[in-house]
């Protein structure tokens, strides 16, 4: 049996509207609509068999400027996998100074696949003081605890 699944392909800023038509299993693909280069088509099957997504997130930096540091996975993982990957994130932290490309995590969930950090984060001097952030909220304007109407 034959069916019909939709899908967006995201390899290119075109976003193809994608028509599969697939065995019940999904498969195999028996015919494609809607791509607009042969990328696509590759995009469709491996969607099909093996669908991936690059992880990108944030982990908790000790000892940083910042509390945290952005990062990502070296290479996409299987889709199955990202919602536990994402919980795992939020239990583990690094040491700064943290370096952009380094290795945060050598393996993701047992993927092979490493977690790069993908900004630099200074170690905090001891007499520093935390910066001042000023942000525009709803009409207020926060200035560390002073609050006052714009």
């Amino acid at each position: 049996m034959i069916v019909e699944k939709e899908i967006q392909c995201v390899i290119c800023p075109a976003g193809c509207e994608l028509r599969l038509f697939c065995d019940a299993t999904a498969a195999v693909l028996h015919r494609l609509e809607g791509a607009a280069c042969a990328k696509g088509r590759e995009f469709a099957e491996r969607e099909l068999t093996d669908p991936r997504r690059t992880l990108t997130s944030t982990v908790k930096v000790r000892g940083g400027r910042f509390p945290l540091v952005s990062v990502r996975s070296a290479a996409p993982l299987p889709k199955h996998i990202l919602p536990a990957a994402v919980a795992m994130l939020g239990a583990i932290w690094t040491e700064a100074p943290v370096a952009a490309g380094q290795i945060i995590l050598a393996d993701i969930m047992g993927a092979g696949i490493a977690l790069v950090a993908t900004e630099a984060v200074e170690r905090k001097k001891n007499d520093e003081i935390p910066e001042k952030r000023i942000v525009r909220v709803t009409g207020f304007l926060y200035n560390s605890n002073q609050r006052r109407e714009t």
